[in-house]
């Protein structure tokens, strides 16, 4: 398997020369977009022509080109951030204003630039200037929709000619709206349209592909994501999601691969990062692995404070006279123990016993000794966030943030399909849990319950917590 990557990564670099410098000596008004359009293709297939063109505009840093033209530039590399630098007091003419468009809409997309994106501004300015290729009217769709813009984007794609519509981007969108209205049969069935056209189509492959990785049809999805992996350029987003589901089947070496794919890339690439290390770590020790998350589990489990808890009185005042502080101190303790203090008497021992068995523990538990499953007669980790604590809210039960679906949150597969195991599917299901109960769940680890943490927070809401 390595001989083949090693393969592979030689053929990405072994490419023809490519004239990275002469389109600067049209003036950008005149720059025709569909030939700027063919030549950015190139680039981004082209990783030594890549980083020729990205060196190139460091090294000028305004001598030789224009603010106008080093916006194109960067654009054409897919630095989004550098590119919106540039353009955005100025972004007069076609190229620019389409580079200025697909900048400010796909910027953060890959979770690098540092930019929030703003696809309505994208969809309006495209929609001004008139749009005549294919590219721009993909943009307009693509806009309207991550805006949240539906009809619009119904309308527009109603507008235009047969030639569009019957296209394998215009079926796509028919099938893309189709699906976000929950007609999946219909979604579906302008999918396979799309592949009988072209059956490279990106935008179509990565969206089965998604379908698939959250229905848990992993070769379904694996096979979309390496038909995206393969295509010049790769899809950086569909290595990120194929790397993760090789983790899953314990194959590193080629999730390593993938990781490296996109570092190739984007060196400063966060999430591709973070999953090497990980899939590097586990290439030397997965024979442990499982054991090793099932412990990192239980030990952030035997870490909660029983004050998280709610006691009664008599209860909490036992617990602190016997200096028990965390769950880990209470779990060491058996029933016959806690019996022969002092005024501990049954009731406290049920209200004890109730806390631990929603976290899958249980009195005198040994070291070695796993949590309980869920659903284990009727014990084991809390699948419900209404059996655990009392929380502390003090949101809106008709806030419409609540209504949305955790879908538009930006998460990783990773993360995704961990709230899609506990069948979270509103923003407002998925805040009702605190985080010790996502990390007391089965595979759901820290770096998930970051990111999640992260999107809530960037929706101005918060996970729940509980009295102190």
């Amino acid at each position: 398997m390595e001989s083949t990557h090693d393969q592979f990564d030689e053929e990405e670099e072994v490419a023809s020369p490519v004239d990275i410098w002469s389109w600067t000596s049209t003036s950008p008004e005149a720059l025709n977009l569909s030939e700027v359009l063919a030549f950015r293709r190139t680039v981004l297939s082209n990783p030594t022509a890549r980083r020729e063109l990205t060196n190139r505009l460091s090294e000028t840093d305004g001598q030789e080109v224009n603010g106008v033209q080093a916006g194109i530039g960067w654009w054409i590399c897919n630095e989004y951030r550098r590119s919106l630098e540039h353009l955005e007091k100025d972004h007069n003419g076609k190229v620019a204003t389409f580079a200025f468009a697909d900048s400010a809409c796909f910027a953060g997309h890959l979770g690098i630039d540092g930019v929030n994106p703003r696809p309505s501004v994208a969809a309006d300015l495209i929609m001004k200037s008139n749009p005549t290729l294919a590219e721009e009217k993909v943009l307009v769709m693509r806009a309207l929709i991550t805006a949240e813009k539906t009809e619009e984007a119904r309308k527009f794609l109603d507008s235009q000619n047969d030639e569009f519509r019957d296209s394998a981007d215009g079926l796509f969108f028919e099938g893309h709206l189709a699906e976000l209205d929950g007609d999946y049969s219909a979604a579906d069935a302008a999918y396979q349209k799309v592949l009988e056209i072209d059956e490279n189509h990106a935008l179509t492959l990565f969206r089965l592909a998604r379908w698939h990785d959250f229905s848990c049809d992993d070769d379904l999805a694996m096979r979309c994501y390496t038909k995206l992996s393969n295509c010049k350029p790769p899809h950086i987003n569909a290595l990120i999601n194929l790397g993760v589901l090789y983790e899953d089947r314990d194959q590193f070496t080629e999730a390593a691969h993938c990781y490296r794919r996109v570092l190739s890339i984007y060196p400063q690439h966060p999430r591709a990062a973070l999953y090497l290390k990980d899939a590097l770590a586990s290439q030397s020790m997965y024979y442990d692995e499982e054991q090793e998350v099932r412990q990192d589990r239980k030990n952030q489990i035997l870490k909660i404070p029983v004050s998280d808890f709610e006691l009664s009185v008599r209860s909490r005042n036992c617990l602190a006279k016997m200096n028990i502080v965390t769950l880990g101190d209470l779990v060491d303790k058996t029933e016959v123990e806690l019996l022969s203090y002092k005024n501990f008497g049954e009731t406290s021992l049920s209200e004890i016993k109730q806390i631990l068995d929603m976290k899958g523990l249980r009195l005198g538990m040994r070291p070695d000794e796993d949590l309980v499953p869920m659903g284990a007669g009727g014990s084991g980790v809390a699948a419900n966030p209404a059996q655990a604590a009392a929380p502390s809210f003090s949101i809106d039960p008709d806030d419409e943030r609540l209504k949305k679906s955790v879908n538009e949150l930006n998460l990783s597969v990773r993360a995704r399909k961990c709230l899609s195991n506990l069948d979270i599917k509103l923003i407002g299901d998925l805040i009702a849990y605190t985080a010790d109960d996502l990390l007391g769940q089965r595979n759901f680890g820290v770096t998930s319950l970051k990111e999640i943490i992260e999107q809530v927070e960037h929706m101005g809401l918060a996970m729940r917590t509980v009295d102190r």
